[in-house]
């Protein structure tokens, strides 16, 4: 794994990534790439829920605070809700922060004429190829938007959860300056995709804030916080 992922990731990441197994395995329509989802910007549109928001299909739950953060933002990037993000932030002090969560479509799964949904057979190297290039087209996807970004480190692996369930997930984080809470001030990003081999789903995580804001941290209280929720309704 290490010829795709190029470190591994810290054991407090792991520990919140294990937690996080088994996901939900759902039906999903036409998958959406990072670099898409930037064209798909353009089209994209707000949903209007009140409370808690499941995603339709893989049932990740979007509540309206997570501990200190409110959600300020749901989208929908394609017509059925299967491409969607929610955003969230955080004042007070334990520092300002702002986290935009999305999932979305696995690129390599495929459906057939007759509708039916094929899974690849993929050994561990395999799924973490594929998910090192959906990693490779958020970086393109960051680097397009963020001109000034610059990766300080980058790293991931390929776990096995529950009933040998596995994931192949990566973490880059950047340095950068920008704009926030009204001001130019030195930032820092962290960025997590998570591949999942026995599902179509990709969860991404984007974690924003000035520097010396404890962004570990801010990754394990969103990711315990949008669980699958299996026994909620679907909502659009």
């Amino acid at each position: 794994m290490g010829t795709h992922l190029r470190h591994r990731l810290s054991c407090r990441a792991l520990a919140v990534l294990l937690g996080m197994l088994p996901l939900a395995a759902c039906q999903t329509s036409n998958s959406t790439t990072p670099v898409r989802q930037i064209a798909a910007a353009a089209k994209s549109e707000p949903i209007a829920v009140e409370g808690d928001y499941v995603h339709r299909y893989a049932f990740f739950r979007f509540p309206t605070t997570i501990a200190d953060f409110k959600r300020v933002e749901l989208v929908k990037y394609d017509a059925d809700a299967s491409d969607v993000s929610a955003t969230y932030s955080r004042s007070g002090p334990a520092g300002a922060a702002l986290a935009t969560i999305y999932v979305y479509p696995a690129p390599w799964v495929r459906i057939t004429a007759g509708g039916q949904y094929q899974y690849p057979d993929l050994t561990d190297r395999q799924l973490g190829g594929l998910c090192r290039n959906e990693i490779e087209a958020v970086k393109a996807a960051v680097a397009a938007l963020h001109p000034s970004a610059t990766i300080v480190r980058e790293g991931g692996d390929v776990l096995k959860g529950a009933g040998g369930a596995r994931i192949a997930l990566g973490r880059v984080e950047y340095r950068m300056t920008g704009s926030f809470e009204g001001r130019i001030q030195p930032l820092q990003s962290q960025l997590y995709v998570m591949c999942f081999g026995y599902s179509q789903w990709i969860l991404k995580f984007r974690l924003t804030a000035p520097e010396g804001v404890d962004l570990d941290a801010v990754y394990g209280v969103l990711g315990r916080g949008t669980l699958p929720d299996r026994t909620a309704p679907s909502r659009s």
